[in-house]
């Protein structure tokens, strides 16, 4: 996750230790690197290799992390002052003891549905590997269950989740059990969706994808102007494929381009997302970055794309406690 305030730009990324510690590392751009700033517990409450997602808005004051415990039951720890974390025991998760498929994915994300309202979403496999979604209804204070007909995933599948911008047109991708990587997506307009259904989408991309391949995406979109979708996913071997899709309007139909591969090969990682931030010395302002995480040695990378080379490696451990 990245935010910006007026120190300059942020990277904050959670990392699992080998005892199963959670912990929080934040790192501040300083010109063209990355500096650790600090490293802080997070929670020990969670499962060896859970997966770990978090969301924050209002600067990165305020954050939720969302994980799984030993018994595979989504747990829920809320950040609101920058520092310190605990379970949120009155609107989290964790007190509904939502069960999970023992190597089922996750991921959270939130998204604008009015002018002041953001509303947050997590997803994950049931017990029988079918997506499920979950969303917090602002308005009753509580967690509530989405739609109810998600297609399965792959065991394990690495969940991507993608919202437009001030809309609730919704996109989530995964693996099939297949090992296609797959998308599916939401419209939020009644006339065009009366069911409140999620529909299958055009992501096809053309490779051959392991089993739990990392899958990130980009997705930006505004009213009524051009837009783009960009995918990624890890084909092995240090190679990443891309697909990029366009909105030239928003009631046009999509423009989907053929799958390219990015033009290096990357370091080890087992997973990593795609971000995208203004840079304000930068000629077209947006800037798309990968951030990957090897877990093997604690090191992460940042690869902006169009780049000829990933940038200097920087190590988590540097400031563990």
């Amino acid at each position: 996750m990245s935010y910006r305030d007026s120190k300059g730009r942020y990277l904050c990324v959670f990392w699992q230790d080998e005892k199963g510690i959670i912990r929080e590392s934040l790192f501040l751009r300083d010109e063209k690197h990355w500096r650790l700033i600090r490293t802080i517990f997070v929670t020990d409450g969670a499962k060896l290799e859970s997966p770990l997602t978090a969301i924050l808005w209002a600067n990165g004051v305020e954050k939720r992390l969302f994980y799984l415990d030993q018994s595979n039951l989504i747990r829920e720890v809320l950040c609101s002052d920058g520092f310190s974390w605990a379970e949120d025991q009155h609107n989290g998760l964790t007190p509904l003891k939502i069960a999970t498929h023992h190597q089922s994915g996750l991921i959270a994300g939130h998204n604008r549905t009015r002018e002041e309202e953001w509303r947050r979403r997590v997803y994950q496999q049931n017990e029988h590997l079918q997506l499920q979604e979950l969303k917090f209804d602002s308005c009753h204070r509580r967690w509530v269950h989405g739609y109810k007909e998600l297609p399965h995933a792959l065991p394990g599948s690495v969940l991507a989740f993608g919202a437009h911008t001030n809309s609730t047109f919704l996109h989530l991708y995964y693996q099939k059990q297949d090992s296609q990587p797959a998308e599916i997506y939401y419209m939020p307009w009644w006339w065009l969706n009366p069911l409140n259904m999620w529909f299958h989408g055009a992501y096809r991309p053309v490779g051959n994808y392991p089993n739990r391949t990392a899958i990130a995406c980009i997705i930006r979109e505004r009213h009524f102007s051009e837009g783009h979708f960009r995918i990624f996913c890890h084909e092995g071997s240090g190679i990443i494929s891309e697909t990029i899709c366009w909105a030239p309007l928003r009631w046009a139909p999509l423009i989907w381009a053929p799958t390219t591969r990015l033009p290096i090969k990357f370091p080890n990682a087992s997973h990593f997302v795609a971000l995208e931030w203004m840079e304000p010395d930068v000629q077209e302002g947006w800037q798309q970055h990968i951030v990957g995480i090897n877990t093997a040695d604690g090191t992460i990378w940042d690869y902006i794309t169009g780049s000829e080379k990933v940038g200097p490696q920087i190590s988590l451990f540097d400031m563990a406690i």
